[in-house]
């Protein structure tokens, strides 16, 4: 999306598609909690959407960020290339991306960055979002609509969470 279209297309579409997840996740009722786990340990599908595609994916981001798409996408490259036609763990990724690195600089920021975004809880400040459900409203309803709703929610006190739950699931009342 970013190639075709810009940056601002390319943040738009992943927050649409990845942090959404999260957003809705936490609007829930969800705690942020660490990804990098087994899939048995998730209480629900809701909680491992929100956790393991809502947030984890900014793993990547991050790493973009600090190293620069080429030195990120390189390190991609030559780990594929490294682990191809294998199941991997977590640690033999880390590896190969590490052993791909082009410098001691680069192979540094491989490990803190993903016990960051999959063993440790930064949801909420790394993404941006809260369990308030206004990232939700403004992602899912740009524009006048989105206004005219948070506006009539607070006319009658409501946030947006608190409409999401009584809709969804999870509140019984209204506050």
């Amino acid at each position: 999306m970013e190639d075709r279209h810009g940056s601002a297309a390319g943040v738009a579409a992943f927050d649409k598609n990845v942090k959404l997840g999260y957003a809705m996740y936490r609007a829930m009722g969800g705690v942020d909690h660490d990804a990098a786990r087994d899939t048995h340990a998730y209480r629900t599908s809701t909680e491992y959407a929100g956790l393991v595609y809502g947030k984890a994916p900014y793993l990547y981001v991050a790493l973009r960020r600090a190293l620069g798409e080429e030195a990120l996408n390189r390190m991609i490259r030559g780990a594929v290339e490294r682990t191809k036609f294998r199941v991997v763990t977590l640690d033999e990724w880390m590896a190969a991306l590490e052993a791909s690195a082009a410098s001691a600089g680069e192979k540094s920021l491989i490990r803190p960055a993903f016990h960051r975004y999959l063993a440790e809880a930064h949801g909420d400040q790394d993404l941006g979002v809260d369990d308030s459900g206004d990232f939700l409203v403004a992602h899912m309803l740009p524009g006048a609509m989105g206004q005219e709703l948070a506006g009539a929610m607070k006319a009658m006190g409501l946030k947006p969470k608190d409409l999401l739950q009584m809709l969804l699931g999870g509140a019984t009342t209204p506050p």
